[in-house]
């Protein structure tokens, strides 16, 4: 693309940042993030950060990733829904037990009408907590 003079957008840098993190390629990850900040022409929003907590989660780096969720709460809108399942979801995977908690409350808070999928990602989360402290005895 820049060998032909064609600048990237948004959806450009997601799929690089994808790509460089389905091959475990952190280096490359972190030069599409520094570009990414020095391009003036892009808007990043909080998918971009959700992309990337997700690639740190996956690449075992959750202090990374938390500070990736910190950013993608501070670009979300505080009423969107999907966002607010990002987040539990994401915050499960690195065993943030106190954020999911957080997070659950500041939805319910934003949107007094939960919804049945919300309810079914706190469900999930809860389960899992539990088969995690079974597991933990067990051994």
């Amino acid at each position: 693309m820049k060998q032909r003079g064609l600048l990237p957008c948004g959806i450009t840098y997601s799929i690089w940042m994808q790509s460089c993190g389905s091959l475990n390629d952190l280096e490359g990850l972190e030069k599409v993030i520094d570009e990414m900040g020095k391009d003036c022409e892009v808007k990043t929003t909080w998918n971009t950060f959700s992309s990337l907590a997700g690639i740190y989660t996956k690449a075992g780096l959750y202090e990374k990733a938390e500070s990736a969720l910190r950013t993608m709460e501070e670009k979300m809108n505080p009423n969107n829904r999907d966002a607010h399942h990002f987040l539990i979801s994401l915050y499960v995977g690195i065993s943030k037990a106190s954020e999911v908690e957080r997070v659950w409350e500041s939805l319910k808070k934003a949107r007094p009408e939960v919804n049945n999928m919300s309810y079914l990602f706190m469900f999930n989360y809860r389960e899992n907590m539990i088969t995690s402290l079974y597991v933990i005895e067990t051994v």
